[in-house]
């Protein structure tokens, strides 16, 4: 009957520490000895990478101006802009005989050419522009040159496939006595030479040059004999003669009168009297066209 007893109680105890009696199993001790585990660290070798190639300096070429040594340009990169080639100018063929031509003048140093030619061309569907070229902007002096002020102009119209024709006027100050401000130069053949000099500038993109503007007026046409219908048709001549021989497909057209009415022929001429001078003296024999401006009520005798 003891036995009995003695083994409920062990089993009673069991059942006690299995239902989380508040007596828990003790945690088990470090000894004080035992040093704490140290994480190895491992040294990770990084992923080799292929080294850019090293840019060499450009070779040295010698022969430059002086005998130094100079660097060629860069060779081109993957990275270099890519500009758009410019349009190939076009070389027209002289204007025909038989056809009316239509244009409008254009003050292409004020502004942009390319605007200009652009409007002319493709909005307007004309196919003439003019520009009046003033002799002594291009030329300050005997040897000075600044055709910069034109050379867009030109350019331009010869891209858009504009025929161009050039009004030149105003020879410069080193080409006339003193006392006459404006007008032709003393001497004829410094205008044929500059006509020849201007052709050859612009090869094939000239298609008529209008010789002088309003020689009847004297803050045009300024000179010992005064306005003079005879000097002007020599001057022409001069002219005429220098054009052809550089290019014989220009049209050359004789300088437009201003309409002007009755004058005192020392401040202005009559426009019809002029002409009637003019053409006694043979001014037909050295222009292909006749200028004129009309100014809305005189019949025009020419296209511009």
């Amino acid at each position: 009957m003891q036995k009995i007893r003695l083994f409920l109680l062990v089993v009673l105890a069991a059942v006690l520490v299995a239902c989380g009696g508040e007596t828990a199993a003790p945690e088990p001790t470090v000894a004080a000895t035992q040093e704490p585990a140290t994480a190895e660290v491992v040294e990770v070798a990084p992923t080799p990478t292929l080294a850019a190639p090293a840019t060499l300096p450009p070779p040295v070429v010698s022969g430059g101006e002086g005998g130094e040594e100079v660097a060629p340009d860069a060779a081109p990169t993957a990275e270099t802009e890519v500009v758009a080639a410019e349009p190939t100018p076009v070389v027209l063929s002289p204007w025909p005989t038989d056809q009316f031509g239509y244009g409008v003048q254009s003050h292409a140093i004020i502004g942009d050419p390319a605007f200009t030619a652009e409007v002319v061309k493709n909005q307007l569907g004309m196919d003439w522009v003019k520009v009046q070229l003033e002799w002594w902007l291009v030329a300050p002096s005997a040897t000075e040159r600044q055709w910069f002020f034109y050379d867009g102009i030109v350019d331009e119209a010869s891209k858009k496939g504009l025929h161009l024709m050039l009004s030149v006027v105003g020879s410069p100050a080193w080409t006339r006595a003193a006392g006459n401000e404006i007008g032709p130069p003393d001497d004829y053949a410094q205008f044929a030479s500059f006509m020849t000099e201007l052709i050859a500038r612009y090869p094939n993109k000239i298609h008529a040059i209008e010789v002088w503007n309003e020689m009847n007026l004297d803050r045009e046409w300024q000179t010992a004999n005064g306005i003079s219908p005879e000097d002007y048709v020599e001057f022409l001549r001069v002219g005429h003669e220098a054009i052809k021989a550089a290019d014989p497909n220009i049209i050359v057209i004789s300088g437009a009168l201003s309409p002007t009415g009755p004058g005192d022929w020392v401040r202005w001429a009559d426009d019809f009297e002029y002409m009637d001078r003019a053409l006694a003296a043979g001014m037909l024999n050295y222009a292909d066209c006749v200028g004129a401006h009309h100014n809305g009520y005189n019949i025009p005798r020419c296209c511009f």
